[in-house]
């Protein structure tokens, strides 16, 4: 009989790109929490439920350190859905979200939530699967892109 070790391993790094009337003036990025119900929707896809689909994702004005065992946003105030979902090479994927400029300027943004497991526009609906700190007070003049690199490996 072959046993073979290996532990897999996921890796989240955010990046979000502001831009003022097309010029980038902010560039972000930071390792991405994965939440316990994040990793649990993940192992339920292996046994074929097919909830783990990233369909939002959620700006609020919280700043609470995040949390594995987070459920939603602190204070959650405005929800976008995922535009691209992209395969980038044999390891990773990327989702691309898109704040426009009419949005968001109302609050200062604080943390960043990704949804999946039936998440709909409606505020702390589905399963949060990730949250990140992001700090910037948003503008009419500005766009926001939230891009999202998932990397599975095997160590």
């Amino acid at each position: 009989m072959l046993i073979m070790k290996s532990n897999w391993q996921l890796r989240s790094n955010v990046f979000i790109t502001v831009r003022r009337k097309g010029v980038v003036i902010e560039r972000f990025h930071r390792h991405n929490l994965i939440t316990n119900a994040g990793i649990a929707l993940l192992r339920d896809s292996i046994l074929g439920d097919n909830q783990f689909v990233i369909e939002r994702v959620a700006f609020g004005d919280g700043s609470t350190a995040p949390d594995a065992a987070d459920t939603q946003l602190v204070n959650e105030l405005l929800r976008v859905d995922i535009l691209r979902r992209q395969v980038v090479d044999s390891k990773t994927a990327l989702t691309t979200a898109y704040i426009e400029p009419a949005l968001g300027n109302d609050f200062k943004i604080e943390e960043v939530g990704w949804f999946a497991g039936g998440a709909t526009d409606d505020p702390n609906t589905g399963s949060m699967i990730s949250r990140v700190l992001y700090s910037h007070q948003k503008t009419n003049l500005e766009s926001i892109q939230i891009d999202r690199f998932d990397t599975f490996a095997s160590v």
